[in-house]
């Protein structure tokens, strides 16, 4: 097989898994149809760490108002991708959000919406899990001294256009499970941008990667979950 052909075919299959994606978010947008997205996360991250701590439950309510949201984009087109009804109540232009987000859903601002099967919150959560486990981080059992949980304040892929700009901001606290008292606090935000056809699962689970890395090279989260 020619060096083009093998090229046209890469791009072939990433278009078609963006095809594919985008078909799935239309019918679940427009035929009120609970159609989703499987998703599976595997660790993948060369960063390597030590520590004891237990992962806790995540949270996720993405129709909770955000005083502290960054405004919309001054380089788009006004209104962009807001229904009528949407712009009769003032939605913010440039940036399209449905009237409910549900908790499997990643809010995104091209048309149609993005459901995966499992719930952001725990896809997350375990995501976290796997990853700190693959590092080093002993996170097995209820007996870990610490406890890390997180929200997940914004989970964005803004799709409107040629290029894909992901946004995950989580929010992480650890607590001394014997007091209940806060060890550990910070936020941790991943901005990213991919092209329009590149592997949606890859980009997704590397966003994912990137926001639990920033978190583990944080030296006061490493301090507060060293072995005693």
């Amino acid at each position: 097989m020619s060096f083009l052909s093998c090229r046209f075919s890469a791009s072939l299959r990433r278009a078609f898994c963006w095809a594919a994606l985008a078909g799935a978010a239309t019918l679940a947008g427009c035929a009120n149809v609970p159609n989703t997205i499987p998703v599976t996360y595997s660790p993948s991250s060369v960063l390597s760490a030590e520590g004891t701590v237990e992962v806790g439950a995540f949270t996720y309510d993405p129709n909770q108002a955000d005083d502290n949201a960054p405004a919309p984009k001054n380089d788009r087109y006004a209104n962009a991708g807001l229904s009528s009804s949407q712009l009769a109540s003032g939605g913010s232009p440039g940036s399209y959000r449905p009237a409910r987000i549900e908790p499997n859903q990643i809010r995104n601002t091209a048309m149609g919406s993005i459901l995966l099967e499992k719930d952001i919150k725990d896809l997350v959560r375990d995501a976290t899990f796997a990853e700190l486990r693959f590092m080093g981080v002993k996170v097995n059992g209820a007996a870990q001294p610490t406890r890390l949980t997180g929200d997940i304040q914004e989970f964005l892929i803004d799709d409107l256009g040629y290029s894909v700009d992901w946004t995950l901001r989580i929010a992480y606290l650890v607590v001394n499970k014997a007091n209940d008292r806060p060890v550990y606090q910070a936020t941790k935000e991943i901005k990213r941008r991919t092209t329009k056809f590149a592997n949606f699962f890859g980009a997704l689970n590397d966003t994912i990667r990137l926001n639990i890395e920033e978190l583990v090279k944080d030296p006061a989260f490493l301090a507060a979950i060293k072995q005693p």
